[in-house]
């Protein structure tokens, strides 16, 4: 069957135009380096020994590919490293044709064949590269930062700060210098926050105090703005977050209650339920139309500069609300047991 097969490729492989009798004197060597029969042939029929194709195959070539690297006049190891940089054999072939006899300048300068390619694939004129060489930027990385907008000497000082080439061309475009940029990205801000703080008015020593009380740049300017420090800033961000925690466990018990009594509400005594309902929402509306003027009674003290009265009536205020809240709760507990069919 074995033989049989091999017969069957090898007919076929005539039929298709290539010439197996190289892979057939070396078959066992070609199987014995992970080859296809077929495979083999391709390596041949491209013009690669036993020994290049394995070596080409090794460093993941298809035949096709080091044909047009090899055509192109390059190396294996030319042909790897400008691979790796995203090179095509193609351009490889044209750069290197750009530099033609020029290249002994670069040769010159300490440039290998591959390096000036790289080099020249970046736009940059021998002199450029000796300089962006000098100063330790590979080519494709002064690629970036000359493409991001960067001169030699801005392209270190963002380097050293740790920015990468585009994450400084936006921190740049956003109108940060490198020293604020890099303060506010060591202080823990992306970008986007950075903007958002400095355009709420905040310099990064207060937008950090502001920002670990878990406070957005448009609530913290707003209590900057009603002349209220960040501690009482704090109590009421805790304050509020009570309210609507009491807010929520009320709606969530009378939800409850709703999915107990639908059923029977969707046959009769819909309009009980339905009345039920509708003073639902006005104690919610109303709920939040109170909580609205107490923020605002409260921005007030602070505006008028008598914190300590501020205080006192949030505390008030949150014991009158619980105390509307439980009333609400009683009320529409009666209302809907007894609207039951």
């Amino acid at each position: 069957n074995d033989l049989d097969e091999f017969i069957s490729q090898t007919i076929s492989l005539i039929q298709e135009g290539y010439n197996p009798i190289k892979v057939i004197k070396q078959y066992d060597q070609f199987i014995n380096a992970g080859m296809s029969y077929r495979e083999a042939n391709d390596w041949v029929a491209k013009g690669f020994s036993l020994n290049e194709a394995i070596a080409w195959k090794n460093a993941g070539f298809s035949p096709n590919e080091a044909k047009d690297w090899k055509n192109a006049g390059f190396s294996l190891n030319d042909a790897k490293e400008l691979r790796n940089f995203g090179l095509i054999p193609e351009r490889a072939y044209y750069l290197m044709s750009v530099l033609g006899y020029g290249f002994g300048d670069w040769r010159n300068a300490g440039f290998t064949k591959v390096e000036a390619i790289l080099w020249k694939n970046g736009d940059f004129s021998l002199n450029e590269a000796i300089k962006w060489r000098n100063a330790v930027f590979s080519p494709n990385e002064a690629k970036d930062w000359k493409n991001a907008g960067f001169s030699l000497n801005d392209a270190k000082d963002w380097k050293n700060a740790g920015f990468f080439p585009y994450d400084a061309k936006y921190w740049k475009n956003a109108g940060f210098s490198l020293n604020d940029a890099k303060d506010w990205k060591n202080a823990g801000f992306s970008l986007n926050k950075a903007i958002d703080w400095k355009n709420a008015g905040f310099p990064l020593y207060d937008a950090k105090d502001w920002k670990k009380s878990g406070l957005s740049p448009n609530s913290a300017k707003k209590f900057v703005e009603s002349n209220v420090p960040l501690k009482d800033a704090k109590f009421f961000k805790k304050l509020r977050k009570i309210i609507f925690t009491s807010l929520f466990t009320f709606l969530f018990v009378i939800g409850i209650k709703f999915i107990s009594l639908i059923s029977p509400y969707l046959r009769k005594g819909l309009i009980s339920f339905m009345a039920g309902m509708v003073g639902l929402i006005t104690i919610i509306i109303f709920f939040s139309f109170l909580q609205s003027i107490i923020n605002s009674l409260i921005t007030m003290f602070y505006r008028n500069r008598r914190p300590v009265s501020a205080k006192l009536f949030s505390i008030i205020s949150i014991v009158l609300l619980s105390f509307i809240l439980f009333l609400a709760l009683y009320l529409m507990m009666y209302i809907i047991n007894n609207a039951q069919p």
